[in-house]
């Protein structure tokens, strides 16, 4: 770490995010089928608006689920990165990721330039 960051504050935040997407996957546990969900024998006799609304729901949950693994793989990176003595730099160029950065997103991997490069214009 090329700065002083206090390394206890941030495992901190990244260990309550971490429970954080961890009930989040828990919250949105998808279910096995559309009939299941909708408590139907059958698909057969649901109006289609039921069946489109189920099918958002399902998306919607299956979206948040991926959304949750990824911000969890984040957050297990950044306290590997921690247990090397990198946490804070950058993956691209090296240099220090500012601490406001961290305070807003602890498990960030880049500075705020190489962010932007990244996303591109």
């Amino acid at each position: 770490m090329a700065q002083n960051l206090d390394t206890n504050r941030y495992r901190e935040m990244l260990d309550k995010e971490r429970a954080r997407m961890q009930h989040q996957m828990r919250a949105t546990e998808i279910k096995e089928s559309q009939s299941d969900a909708l408590s139907e024998l059958s698909d057969y006799d649901d109006h289609p608006a039921d069946v489109a609304n189920e099918t958002f729901e399902r998306e919607k949950e299956r979206t948040l689920r991926g959304t949750a693994r990824a911000t969890l793989d984040r957050i297990e990176a950044a306290l590997g990165k921690m247990e090397r003595g990198t946490y804070g730099l950058c993956d691209i160029c090296g240099k220090a990721i500012p601490p406001g950065r961290l305070d807003a997103v602890p498990y960030a991997t880049l500075c705020v330039k190489c962010q932007a490069d990244v996303e591109g214009p």
